[in-house]
């Protein structure tokens, strides 16, 4: 069934999506009521191994794949256990097979949601096959992840991936390699340090210490989650040791299924996982109210995301229960994190004109010796990026220079935004306090300049 065939479906179902995005994935889990599905993956041409490269942006891994002969990229995200298809209107020549409606909720909430179940597809990554993928269809357009990662994102991929091979996931090199569990052969690794892993609903779990800034210590379970680019989630009061800050600052972390998730965010002292510690992090506590409780039931500290896993070369073994890291060029790069106080997201194409090339010749006077110089012009036009502020937080270096919510940004210190990535512009507002940021906006057709300095809010 293609995607036209399945937004009629939809339609004499009577969806009823909630309109709200939902935009951190560490604080969903998919339930079906009827049983999840079973996917399972090998190899094919009786390979051992498979190895492929991958993209790392926003400190978060995306592959190329294959579902039904479309090529896809999807999201690896070892937080969630069921896969979904979603940004779907930019390839509605895909098709699905045994399409039938179901009911979901995410976790915490009250409300059910219905969507698309599809079964016995065929997904390849590479030579990694699965003939029989089962995956949720989001209809909801503004189920988008392509805006806060700038680039086009089809899907998910959930830890259900993990659980039939030995996975490596090279960040430094961006490679991910599939082995076969039986033909595996740990190599002799001084430098790395193995962890048991504990599961529930296929999701990994590691024990790890974290300290406060008055130097208490106390044990934390935490989700290992490679969907949440941040480095550390706390639920407060899931532990009497799990206290936020005296001094922390109230933030925007994300959106979810019941809206936006606010919480606060503070530093910690240090967090130790085996030998490997890491200091003075920020660290987001989400209100309760935005996890409804839902995630203490599960008896877990908090999320271990991927701006700690990026610093490590990562091998999980899901059949053996256990995760092997070992460090890589990333593991002593500061954490960065926002100052300027803007939610920057992707805003689609636009039609840029472009100097292509110019060229100069003389033209003599016929009346004197002297020559006249012409130059001319050629420009291109061409469709590239551009970027708009999602949000702005009220006492920010930004907000209170006058920026504010949907304005969209022409220029970066001159330059034009569209010449960056949004990876990129993330991380010129995350830089060294006291930097410049000058920014050209264009706000209900007029252009502003407002300027500002990053500083840090901790």
């Amino acid at each position: 069934m293609n995607l036209f065939k399945l937004f009629q479906l939809a339609k004499k179902i009577n969806f009823n999506f909630n309109n709200k995005i939902l935009l951190r994935l560490s604080f969903l889990l998919f339930y079906f009521l009827n049983a999840s599905a079973q996917n399972t993956f090998d190899l094919i041409k009786e390979k051992k191994k498979e190895k492929i490269s991958f993209k790392l942006i926003n400190n978060l891994v995306l592959i190329p794949v294959e579902l039904n002969g479309e090529n896809l990229t999807f999201m690896v995200d070892t937080g969630v256990k069921q896969s979904l298809l979603f940004s779907i209107t930019s390839i509605d020549s895909i098709s699905l097979n045994q399409v039938e409606k179901v009911r979901i909720k995410g976790l915490g909430e009250d409300k059910y949601f219905d969507a698309l179940k599809s079964k016995n597809n065929l997904l390849r990554i590479d030579d990694v096959v699965c003939p029989d993928f089962e995956i949720l269809v989001i209809l909801d357009k503004k189920f988008d992840f392509s805006t806060r990662m700038g680039i086009n994102i089809h899907g998910i991929i959930g830890s259900e991936l993990f659980k039939d091979f030995i996975i490596e996931i090279d960040y430094q090199n961006k490679k991910i390699s599939f082995n076969k569990p039986k033909t595996y052969t740990y190599k002799r690794c001084k430098k790395c340090q193995e962890f048991p892993l504990t599961f529930r609903f296929q999701k990994p779990y590691i024990n790890t210490i974290i300290s406060r800034t008055d130097s208490t210590t106390t044990k934390a379970k935490l989700l290992i989650d490679s969907g949440s680019g941040d480095a550390l989630w706390l639920f407060e009061k899931s532990s009497t040791e799990i206290e936020i800050p005296k001094k922390s600052m109230q933030d925007f972390l994300g959106k979810g299924l019941s809206g936006n998730i606010y919480g606060k965010k503070g530093k910690l002292a240090s967090l130790e996982i085996g030998k490997f510690k890491f200091c003075n992090m920020l660290v987001a506590y989400p209100d309760s109210t935005s996890i409804l409780g839902g995630e203490h039931s599960f008896r877990r500290n908090g999320i271990l995301g991927s701006e700690i896993l990026k610093r490590f070369h990562t091998i999980y073994d899901y059949p053996n229960k256990k995760i092997t890291f070992k460090k890589n060029k990333y593991y002593r790069k500061k954490f960065y994190y926002d100052k300027s106080g803007l939610d920057i997201i992707y805003n689609g194409k636009v039609l840029v004109k472009e100097l292509e090339s110019t060229f100069s010749y003389g033209m003599s006077n016929a009346k004197s010796t002297d020559t006249n110089d012409i130059i001319t012009y050629t420009y291109n036009y061409i469709f590239e990026n551009s970027y708009i502020i999602a949000l702005v937080k009220p006492d920010s270096v930004a907000g209170k220079a006058g920026l504010l919510k949907d304005d969209i940004i022409l220029k970066i210190n001159g330059t034009p935004a569209y010449r960056y990535t949004l990876q990129q512009i993330t991380q010129k507002m995350s830089g060294k306090d006291g930097t410049s940021i000058r920014l050209l906006i264009k706000r209900r057709g007029m252009q502003y300049t407002f300027k500002f300095t990053l500083k840090d809010f901790l």
